[in-house]
């Protein structure tokens, strides 16, 4: 998977902050490949998430955070079936994480940084014998047959500019 996101974050008092982001990514296999059994998924998706965290200086010029917080995946996924059709679906599902991160300041106001999330979230487990084609199947199995989704945990890693106003 790979993306982009836009995080605003507030500082509330003491260490405390909030932060909201949307954040798209799309399923890729450049990094990773899949086993040989895995199907070949497509998936896009936006995240909206709201979260809580607290700040913890380390020196002057470095700052580590934690963070939990909850949203929503907004995804379209799609995957071949036979030579010439793809079965697609759309879902909105709930998403929750925790991260942790800290950030380096290279300037007055600017801030380069990077975070590991943990991400529960929803994973489409498929079985590839519900997508062979059957001989008298005048159509293809219904896309909630293949996209049923069941949570699942998913690691995240961001690298990020901040630029504080």
């Amino acid at each position: 998977m790979n993306g982009v996101g836009l995080f605003v974050n507030h500082a509330l008092r003491g260490a405390l902050f909030v932060e909201t982001g949307l954040d798209l990514y799309a399923s890729d296999d450049f990094v990773m490949a899949g086993r040989a059994t895995d199907l070949p998924v497509n998936r896009k998706s936006g995240l909206v998430t709201g979260a809580v965290g607290a700040h913890a200086p380390i020196t002057a010029w470095l700052d580590a955070y934690v963070q939990l917080g909850v949203g929503v995946e907004l995804t379209a996924v799609s995957v071949p079936y036979g030579t010439s059709l793809k079965i697609s679906d759309q879902k909105v599902l709930p998403v929750g994480f925790m991260g942790v991160g800290s950030d380096v300041r290279v300037g007055a106001h600017t801030h380069l940084g990077a975070s590991f999330r943990v991400h529960v979230m929803g994973n489409f487990d498929y079985d590839p014998s519900k997508l062979q084609l059957m001989g008298n199947w005048p159509t293809p199995p219904s896309a909630d047959t293949v996209f049923a989704a069941s949570p699942d945990l998913a690691a995240q890693g961001q690298f990020y500019v901040r630029r504080d106003l």
